[in-house]
């Protein structure tokens, strides 16, 4: 164990340092441990998902005593923040000697490792909904993915809602001829006041048409008023039918783009050797447990 200048013999020559920068009170405490420093970029463009988006990426891993092959997995690996590193040899800090096997050519060897490492274990999680066929963009997280999807689906599931609006409307326009002798909604408005199977048929027919024009449900039942004649008592029985079944075609239609909305398959996406660029790297000494 040795005090290091500001020089720093023992480095390979052209090859830089940088230490860890700790709080003066800390460093004291701390021995600092010979680690290598590496820089890259990884520059992502799949051609299938259309993910595009560049990394950069700064990981420090301890050089090993001996000539022994270093650990590359995700807990020997360590991510860096660079603005916590600085060229100068932090005061009263306890470093310990650089391994003599450090050289050029293990540096050298040590980045070839390094790209090999990100190859294999570097990836990125992509989503994609099979019915859109659409892919999560970078940084959009698996909900933001979903909200996405659900806006898109928004015009064919309001398409939907208005062809089964058509269908209701025709068959209330048949139960208006049958038991209100009335033709046109015109009409119906000046009179629905008049008796109570105008006032049902009309309450029933707007709730009915509110079941396809709201984006948000909220479905309530529609309560039985009291005994009147058994012809307004038929019309009751088919309205209330005929607005459950109203209710159900919307839940039909709703349920089945809940179900396009969650297909969603997952995919994890590695880099190739022209996606990963090799920028630098240097020793870095830093504490052996930050």
């Amino acid at each position: 164990m040795f005090r290091c200048d500001k020089n720093m013999s023992t480095t390979p020559e052209n090859v830089k340092s940088l230490f860890w920068i700790s709080e003066p009170a800390a460093a004291r405490e701390l021995e600092y441990v010979p680690h290598l420093y590496l820089e890259a970029k990884i520059d992502f463009c799949d051609v299938r998902t259309g993910f595009t988006e560049t990394f950069n990426i700064n990981r420090a891993v301890e050089i090993p005593s001996n000539k022994s092959k270093p650990f590359w997995d995700d807990d020997a690996v360590v991510e860096i923040d660079p603005k916590k590193l600085g060229p100068v040899v932090p005061k009263e800090a306890q470093i310990i000697d650089l391994p003599g096997h450090v050289d050029g050519r293990f540096i050298a060897w040590m980045e070839t490792q390094f790209v090999e490492y990100l190859l294999r274990a570097f990836t990125v999680k992509v989503y994609r909904n099979y019915g859109l066929d659409v892919y999560s963009s970078s940084g959009e997280s698996l909900n933001d993915f979903i909200i996405r999807c659900v806006d898109l689906y928004k015009g064919a599931m309001y398409s939907e809602f208005d062809s089964a609006h058509e269908v209701f409307i025709r068959r209330l326009e048949r139960l208006q001829q049958k038991y209100l002798g009335i033709e046109d909604s015109e009409e119906l408005e000046k009179f629905k006041t008049d008796s109570y199977n105008r006032e049902l048929f009309y309450r029933i027919s707007e709730r009915i048409s509110g079941l396809f024009l709201r984006t948000e449900f909220s479905i309530q039942h529609v309560g039985r008023p009291s005994d009147t004649s058994s012809r307004a008592q038929e019309l009751e029985e088919r309205l209330r039918d005929l607005h459950q079944q109203a209710r159900e075609a919307v839940i039909k239609i709703l349920d089945s783009y809940e179900d396009k909305i969650k297909s969603v398959d997952e995919y994890i996406l590695h880099p190739t050797m022209k996606n990963v660029h090799f920028v630098s790297s240097c020793i870095l000494w830093k504490p052996g447990v930050i």
